[in-house]
């Protein structure tokens, strides 16, 4: 492991991401497969492209807020439940392959939720996700 200090060495490539279309059954059979608690996904808002993390938590609560709506909410496009507004999602902390593992420790250990990295060069381009579990 000696030389091995930047994301690059630790970042999962290529995420498992959500989209808006996908309806929320599917995003929930993704967090389920995978045991992920978190998929990046890219809002556009005004015209810009930012990036969220959709927790398992957020959707447990979505589904389980109203019983009675399960199978409506289970089949709603993750965009209609978030217009809704019953559907939250939380701000993605990012940063480049080339960032040291310590700065990106930093950055996770907040809250313990991942770090999305992104290319320096290609603005936008998700190249992969950091857990704190990928540094064990």
């Amino acid at each position: 492991m000696k030389g091995l200090n930047q994301v690059s060495d630790y970042m999962v490539r290529e995420p498992v991401c959500a989209f808006p279309w996908q309806p929320i059954s599917f995003v929930r059979q993704q967090m389920l497969t995978n045991s992920f608690t978190y998929l990046p996904i890219a809002i556009e808002r005004d015209g810009e492209k930012k990036r969220h993390l959709i927790a398992d938590y957020n959707v447990a609560k979505y589904l389980r807020s109203d019983p009675e709506q399960r199978k409506t909410r289970l089949a709603a496009t993750v965009e209609m439940a978030i217009n809704s507004g019953k559907l939250e999602l939380d701000e993605a902390k990012w940063c480049y392959p080339d960032t040291s593992i310590e700065k990106a420790l930093q950055t996770i250990s907040n809250d313990g939720k991942p770090v999305l990295v992104f290319h320096r060069k290609q603005e936008g381009q998700l190249l992969g996700i950091l857990t704190s579990f990928d540094l064990l």
